[in-house]
């Protein structure tokens, strides 16, 4: 039975600052929406479960790629005598 609701959208946020050498290299803030539908739990979890995950890959892709990019920037820009201004 199709019960009428309305949707809450709610904003998740991921944040992590990594670092490398005890200076920030790399600061990391995902946004991505939460919704609440009480008429319909399944779509809700459906639509949910898409959004977390595109942002659990985003997270992965900047905690591994991203950052490693900027360890490397980081450690050409000490070598080349040049202060670094990450974040």
């Amino acid at each position: 039975m199709y019960v009428p609701s309305r949707a809450e959208i709610t904003i998740r946020e991921i944040q992590k600052k990594f670092t490398y050498e005890n200076t920030v290299v790399l600061d990391v803030d995902i946004a991505y929406p939460e919704i609440s539908l009480p008429g319909s739990p399944i779509v809700q979890n459906r639509i949910n479960r898409h959004f977390r995950a595109q942002a659990d890959r985003f997270f992965l892709y900047a905690s591994k790629r991203l950052y490693a990019d900027a360890v490397q920037f980081y450690i050409d820009a000490q070598k080349n005598g040049f202060p670094v201004s990450c974040v």
